[in-house]
């Protein structure tokens, strides 16, 4: 397939035999959480940065990945010296090293919003990002751990822009890499780490030692739990967790990856042909496509990797990107392996795939009469129709995101075909991306409005956005055009079930609110804050209990929790007075008198009548003044 060219020299062949893996490794590991019986166990923890820094949880209490090389008392290296008495089949060894630990506060954020379900509207550390200039939409981005820019072009994967570094600098790094670098970081100094106890290694025994040496460094446990095989793979938590791996070892293929420049010169000087070479030659595949080439289980591809990695013939180009030659001697023809767009682009019709180049060149702006001056409408509909039947095979596989891709495919040919972006909408639902899914499902009723699936659509996303009475909304104007439509009829049901639980959940938290206030006029505040934590969990949108905690902290002089409480409540009701006064208080014992007189006055022109806040603030102007201040009295 190479033709000579004088003077150039032509390019390396790959040995017959040889093929090259990416993440060969991950199908094992993967299935190490999701086979029967299998399961984690976590523990969400916190504890104060200037007490102990992350590295050194990491390395001391943590321990090295390797335990053979972990500090002595470690969890890692405690683990090792004591597997058999602790209840483990096997000595730990570097996969299956006992203990999962954040690499860092972004990290363990990333974690707790996949395993546990975290919002970044209540999550702490979450909250400090955003306070720091951090869009919503680029902690969604980073979560994949993309490539930055850290500075002179020099490019790193986010995950390693953040590895070690406690709650402060990590706020200041993410402010230069995609914050407000101009503002004062975020005054939050709450280290906050998510571990689990590996499958392997998920006895009484371990979870009774994690928890001794937790306690032994003064870290304290927010949360723990168990989390089974069946939650694990039905929320695909392990491939969210592992998604740097993952995503290249099942989801992308690797004409779709781009490694360095400077790491695919090393990939040269080791395997003697060139990346741009090795794919066009085809001698390249992801872990899923591996296994069926060669005719192999998971099992038989970690046995071939691991003989890859003796032999040294492995090779890193980054986070989470390995590749291995194997040799291929038991590749089979004919592996059933999902073509990607470019696959089906290339087995389409030479004329439509020429069309696509030329709608290309003009950003794709071609109307419908150019594109049937370029192909024929049976070819139009040929290749529509293999992308979506395709596109329905990666859904059913678990692969959205190649879902996606197809369907953004066949809409660039068909963009009015409303069943295109129903299903596009659903592969956008299964990635969480709520955004995308509104802008399909609102395009679909668009395009055709008396078609119920589409009101389907809407009131899923809806649903999972968690704005219960729209989706109750759109989903019965879906059932007034289909009154016998099962899917609408199940999905309004699901959703009137979890306003009921939403209905319950506030009641119970008006329940602990009320014995927040017996506990506090008691004077036992902890009591009352861990009330209020408990109703804040069941209730995270009252602007009150975030009020009333900050009341309770202040009275426990914790006045940066109480300024954090009190500025989650403005955020929450920003006409409300009290949550101003709050802030005031708190910023007034923090030394912060500009602040304090800045939030008070606030309150008072909420407030005008109020006697409290009006001597609240002449209390405050007093102190600036260095003499009493009066202030005239307001109207209402």
């Amino acid at each position: 397939p190479f033709a000579a060219v004088e003077g150039v020299p032509a390019p390396a062949m790959a040995p017959a035999d040889d093929i090259y893996v990416i993440n060969g490794f991950y199908s094992s590991m993967r299935r190490k959480y999701t086979a029967p019986g299998a399961s984690v166990y976590y523990f969400s923890v916190e504890w104060d940065s200037s007490l102990m820094s992350w590295a050194e949880f990491r390395g001391e209490v943590l321990g090295a990945t390797d335990p053979e090389r972990a500090s002595v008392g470690s969890m890692r290296w405690q683990i090792m010296q004591d597997w058999a008495a602790l209840g483990l089949v096997a000595k730990p060894d570097v996969g299956d090293n006992g203990v999962h630990g954040s690499a860092s506060p972004f990290e363990a954020l990333v974690e707790r919003l996949n395993w546990l379900g975290a919002s970044l509207d209540t999550d702490e550390t979450a909250r400090a990002i955003v306070s720091a200039g951090v869009s919503r939409d680029r902690i969604g981005e980073w979560s994949k751990d993309p490539q930055v820019d850290v500075g002179d072009g020099n490019m790193v994967s986010v995950f390693d822009a953040f590895e070690d570094l406690s709650i402060g600098p990590m706020l200041k790094k993410a402010q230069k890499l995609g914050g407000d670098p101009f503002e004062d970081a975020p005054d939050f100094s709450t280290n906050q780490a998510f571990l689990f106890i590996k499958p392997h290694a998920v006895t009484d025994g371990v979870k009774k030692l994690v928890k001794s040496l937790l306690r032994d460094r003064s870290i304290a446990v927010v949360a723990e739990g168990s989390i089974s095989a069946d939650e694990i793979s039905e929320g695909r938590l392990v491939d969210k967790h592992y998604y740097a791996i993952a995503s290249k070892a099942v989801l992308s293929k690797p004409v779709e990856l781009h490694p360095p420049k400077h790491k695919q010169a090393e990939f040269t000087a080791k395997f003697g042909l060139t990346w741009p070479q090795a794919l066009a030659q085809g001698v390249v595949y992801n872990a899923a496509d591996a296994m069926d080439v060669l005719g192999v289980q998971e099992a038989t591809l970690m046995t071939m990797w691991d003989a890859a990695k003796s032999s040294d013939e492995c090779f890193k180009f980054g986070g989470g990107f390995y590749c291995a030659r194997l040799g291929a001697q038991s590749q089979g023809g004919g592996g059933a392996i999902v073509p990607n767009a470019g696959d089906l682009l290339a087995e389409l019709p030479k004329s439509l795939y020429g069309g696509f180049d030329s709608l290309a060149l003009s950003n794709g702006q071609a109307d419908d009469a150019e594109k049937m001056l370029l192909f024929p409408e049976s070819t139009i509909k040929a290749a529509v129709d293999t992308l979506k039947e395709v596109a329905i095979d990666d859904f059913r596989a678990e692969m959205y995101e190649r879902a996606v891709k197809h369907l953004t495919v066949a809409l660039s040919l068909d963009e009015k075909s409303h069943v295109l972006y129903s299903n596009r909408c659903t592969a956008h639902i299964a990635l969480e991306d709520y955004t995308k899914a509104m802008e399909d499902a609102d395009e679909c009723i668009r395009l055709q409005p008396n078609w119920a699936k589409g009101y389907l659509r809407r009131g899923s996303v809806f649903f999972r956005m968690g704005r219960l009475e729209k989706s109750e909304s759109v989903l019965k104007e879906g059932l007034e055009l289909d009154p016998s439509n099962e899917a609408l009829k199940k999905e309004l049901e699901a959703v009137m079930n979890a306003i009921a639980e939403k209905m319950a959940r506030q009641r119970e938290s008006l329940e602990c609110k009320e014995r927040a206030i017996e506990y506090f006029n008691e004077q036992n505040y902890k009591g009352a804050v861990d009330l209020l934590r408990k109703a804040i969990k069941l209730d995270p949108e009252n602007h009150i209990f975030y009020s009333n905690r900050a009341a309770a902290y202040m009275a426990m002089e914790k006045f940066e929790r109480a300024l954090r409480d009190a500025n989650e409540c403005v955020r929450l009701q920003p006409t409300w007075a009290k949550g101003y006064s709050r802030r005031a208080a708190a910023k007034f014992h923090l030394g912060d008198l500009q602040a304090a007189k800045t939030a008070y006055s606030k309150a008072w022109d909420l407030e005008p009548t109020n006697a409290k806040t009006k001597a609240d603030l002449e209390h405050v102007l007093s102190e600036i003044a260095g003499m009493r201040v009066v202030l005239p009295e307001r109207a209402s």
